[in-house]
């Protein structure tokens, strides 16, 4: 699967689950890529107060509520991400 398509599926599934959060779906979600040792680890969103964290080693995303509690883990892997929001489960 491509870099573009992988990504594409990972920001519709933060999208779909910040908005399961209550987080505002007119708005954009922010993010900023994630470096470790100098390698590209991940991606870090944010948006209403929530947060949600791709951590590509450990195939999963992370999602945190306005507390900072985990308020689920989604594992990503070919088979289960498409940019077609509604094909995801969320945690």
């Amino acid at each position: 699967m491509d870099q573009v398509r992988i990504l594409a599926g990972i920001r519709a599934l933060v999208r779909k689950k910040f908005g399961q959060l209550g987080a505002p779906l007119d708005e954009s979600a922010k993010e900023v890529m994630l470096i470790r040792h100098g390698c590209f680890c991940g991606r870090r969103f944010h948006l209403d107060g929530l947060q949600a964290v791709w951590f590509i080693e450990e195939n999963e995303i992370k999602f945190y509520d306005r507390g900072g509690n985990i308020a689920g883990v989604v594992s990503i892997s070919p088979e289960n991400l498409s940019a077609d929001p509604q094909s995801h489960r969320a945690a």
